[in-house]
């Protein structure tokens, strides 16, 4: 096989009686040496310059250098990748580490070449050990298109599609017994901000915006009628999109206050696992209101309300 190039040439010495098909076997022409030479002078140029690439080179160290893939070359010509591997085992032996180190100022003057330190390990098995500070302005989930967490200059931590938390009040007084209370809307106050994709509302329904532990606290002002000696309001959670209930608690109010701007507020917080956004709800259920008592509301300013508040992943 003609010696074209370094790649060519054979590791067995008596192998290589050419270069770039210039005879240099065994008594050959004596001006054949001088081209030899000259041709391999050009093809360690070739290596040198990226013209023909090495297989498999070995290094103990690289000096003053880079380690880059050749540039593409054209319109809109993709650029190839640089793999770095670290050397595999065999069987159950563990595959070596890629260790990335560096040589930080010392504290005093001197002329004394400084220690490396370890400051990145990629071991076997993928994990990434880092020595020092990880400075991130931005992460991202895997495909690399939804920011998960910022930090800004401050240090400030923003977690936007972890975070979720609402309130809504009843816009009116809610007068019918046994009934699921309607009539809400989301707080809507100048000062009043919500964060996230916000809870859904249908006549009384409420459904969350995504899975995760949820803590729910409802305030319920209630009115009763001087003949009225209890009103109850069931805290109604189901998991099943609506088809049963689970009564997780409930608040009533005994007695006839007879003010009709006044009567009793009461809150009970509960836990609410989200284990399926789809087919979860949430409700409140009035019991035992008779005619002139109500559930308070008012669309300027809270009486009965509710704060949803998502506190971490679904248990």
């Amino acid at each position: 096989m003609a010696k074209n190039s370094v790649r060519d040439f054979s590791s067995t010495a008596a192998s290589n009686t050419d270069i770039q098909s210039v005879n240099i076997d065994e008594n050959c022409a004596a001006s054949g040496i001088n081209n030899a030479i000259r041709e391999v002078m050009a093809d360690l140029k070739d290596v040198s310059v990226g013209t023909v690439a090495l297989e498999s080179p070995k290094f103990d160290s690289i000096l003053d250098g880079n380690i880059k893939a050749t540039d593409a070359s054209g319109t809109d010509t993709a650029g190839t990748a640089t793999t770095i591997k670290g050397g595999a085992g065999t069987g159950t032996g563990a595959g070596g580490s890629i260790v990335f180190q560096v040589a930080d100022g010392a504290g005093s003057t001197g002329s004394s070449v400084n220690a490396h330190a370890t400051a990145m390990t990629i071991t076997d098995d993928g994990n990434v050990d880092i020595a020092g500070g990880l400075n991130v302005g931005t992460i991202k989930e895997a495909t690399g298109t939804t920011t998960a967490m910022t930090i800004d200059s401050s240090g400030q931590v923003s977690m936007p599609n972890t975070v979720e938390i609402d309130a809504w009040r009843l816009t009116s007084n809610f007068t019918t017994d046994a009934a699921t209370i309607s009539g809400w809307e989301r707080t809507d106050d100048a000062t009043f901000a919500y964060a996230g994709t916000g809870m859904t509302e249908s006549s009384g329904v409420f459904t969350f915006p995504k899975t995760g532990l949820y803590k729910v606290t409802p305030q319920v002002e209630i009115i009763t009628a001087s003949s009225d000696t209890v009103v109850t309001v069931d805290v109604d959670v189901s998991s099943d999109s609506g088809s049963n209930y689970d009564r997780r608690g409930y608040l009533n109010m005994r007695g006839g206050s007879g003010d009709a701007d006044g009567g009793s507020a009461m809150t009970r917080s509960i836990l609410v696992n989200v284990t399926n956004a789809s087919t979860f709800r949430f409700r409140l259920v009035t019991g035992s209101l008779a005619s002139g008592s109500n559930i308070a509301g008012n669309t300027d300013y809270d009486r009965t309300s509710i704060m949803f508040e998502r506190i971490t992943d679904a248990q």
